[in-house]
């Protein structure tokens, strides 16, 4: 698959992930995807096209995968560090299988980065005022946890 068919998906996934985003009255705004716009690395092509979604809609947490490590960005808005109280978070939840990359270098977006060679998994629970974010390891340890506010 060439660069250009890639592009031209990626931006016709971007335009219906900008017309879903549009048509949502949630409080809270989720997504998943698979290649991370901040994460151990990042892909670039995703960066581009799908970030500024995020930060056009005001998506509050991006799931992400692909990176088998840990990582949590700061809130970013526009390819910078906003804040708390504004921005997007982005995780990578490590890997729940057995393949684990080995940890990539801290970038300027990583609050939390860690490789700890475990399975992981993660709890979202969403009030109407709040967002809880907790990691965890195969054994049940809680690795990290944050709050997104209303």
């Amino acid at each position: 698959m060439g660069w250009s068919s890639d592009s031209g998906r990626l931006c016709r996934r971007a335009e219906w992930l900008r017309k879903d985003l549009s048509a949502t009255r949630q409080p809270w705004k989720l997504v998943a995807i698979h290649r991370p716009a901040y994460g151990g690395s990042q892909d670039e092509k995703v960066l581009k096209r799908w970030a500024p979604v995020f930060d056009e809609f005001g998506v509050d947490l991006v799931l992400q995968g692909h990176n088998h490590e840990y990582s949590r960005s700061y809130p970013m808005t526009n390819n910078r560090i906003t804040g708390d109280k504004e921005g997007t978070v982005y995780v990578v939840a490590n890997t729940s299988g057995p393949k684990f990359n080995e940890k990539k270098d801290d970038q300027f977006y990583h609050r939390v980065h860690f490789q700890n060679n475990k399975q992981m998994f993660a709890g979202i629970r969403v009030g109407q005022d709040a967002l809880t974010y907790e990691a965890y390891d195969a054994d049940g340890r809680k690795l990290d946890e944050f709050v997104l506010r209303r």
